[in-house]
């Protein structure tokens, strides 16, 4: 607001000096003297008039700028919140294999994990959507925390998530891989109080190859998710390479 006034004033003032001089420059030409009504008529014109309007417009310039400022934010959160699931907060299935191209294309390099949460249509059956709602809750912080700041996350189905692994070779997607196979199996899931129900995932992974797509590789992991399952689930499966 102080800064809207200063503006304002200083245009106000502006104008009244150049009122004044103009004023003075017609009395001179006409060869009339000055008067204190004239010199009032210079200078008081100018500033009651200039200085509210160029106040108003000042001020009615801030207000759009915040709204658009306000509108942006809103924006940007409501395209946020439209790349996101809800429950997990990791990316949904359209905005991860968007991104996933946007990385590929970038640098091909890098390996894909197909996650899936093992039994999970029994916890469900058994204890109700909403603590099977938290058990995906729970799967999804552990990957978090067993994952790197870099590598992609996403939720890209019911109980099913995929992880990427930029420039990681198959040792290293292996090891992460392991690093989530074993978080989730050692962290208890509570149901209430102190009943727990164990929980685990199969992991399928591949490592990416030069100009294969992403569907060709996540039908390797797809195929390698099937294997780990055949295999008695709780296990990660890079056979299908």
């Amino acid at each position: 607001m102080f800064q809207i006034v200063t503006r304002a004033a200083l245009v106000a003032l502006v104008a009244t000096i150049i009122s004044f001089l103009v004023i003075s420059s017609i009395i001179r030409w006409q060869g009339v003297a000055f008067t204190y009504s004239t010199i009032l008529l210079a200078v008081l014109v100018p500033l009651f008039t200039i200085f509210p309007a160029v106040f108003y417009l000042l001020y009615q310039q801030h207000r759009l700028k915040e709204r658009l400022v306000k509108l942006e934010e809103a924006h940007l959160e409501l395209q946020k919140f439209s790349e996101l699931d809800p429950m997990t907060e990791l990316l949904n299935r359209a905005a991860f294999f968007e991104a996933l191209k946007i990385l590929r294309y970038r640098n091909n390099a890098g390996a894909l994990l197909l996650i899936d949460a093992d039994f999970f249509k029994s916890i469900n059956d058994q204890y109700g959507h909403s603590i099977g709602d938290r058990a995906i809750k729970q799967i999804a912080f552990l990957m978090r925390n067993a994952t790197r700041k870099n590598d992609l996350l996403g939720r890209v189905g019911g109980e099913e998530f995929c992880v990427y692994l930029p420039a990681a070779n198959h040792e290293g997607a292996l090891l992460v891989a392991e690093n989530i196979r074993r978080s989730v199996h050692e962290t208890p899931f509570y149901i209430e109080g102190s009943t727990m129900h164990p929980l685990t995932v199969s992991i399928g992974g591949a490592v990416s190859r030069e100009f294969e797509s992403n569907s060709h590789m996540l039908s390797r992991a797809d195929r390698n998710l099937y294997i780990a399952k055949r295999m008695g689930r709780n296990q990660i499966s890079f056979q299908d390479q």
